[in-house]
């Protein structure tokens, strides 16, 4: 049986086949490993960094708030991006379908009326 180790994940290889486990708290030399904590915030559902350390049950201490400085900007910066993603293809959607509208239309009224 191997081992693989991963900052972020503990992977094993049983009988060919690899397995993968992420840790909510992984640990290296005694500091937390922030990358993965800042991942899970910016794509959860969490309305502060408070909040999301007190739902992993972190400290919300000094260091922590140091450490994620920046992190609940990057996420309003991400959701303005995908809300602006979604009323860009909204807008191609609409316009396609008023596109085929007006060509359809006119045929079928020329194909009635022939």
């Amino acid at each position: 049986m191997k081992r693989y180790y991963n900052e972020h994940s503990y992977k094993l290889e049983v009988r060919g086949a690899l397995f993968s486990c992420i840790f909510e708290v992984v640990r290296r030399c005694g500091k937390v490993q922030l990358g993965y904590f800042k991942k899970e915030f910016i794509l959860g559902d969490y309305e502060s960094v408070r909040d999301f350390a007190a739902q992993k049950g972190i400290k919300y201490n000094g260091y922590f708030a140091e450490k994620t400085k920046g992190w609940a900007e990057e996420k309003r910066a991400r959701q303005e991006q995908k809300q602006s993603k979604i009323i860009e293809k909204t807008i191609e959607k609409i316009a396609k379908r008023s596109l085929i509208e007006m060509w359809l239309i006119p045929m079928q009224r020329r194909s009635y009326y022939q």
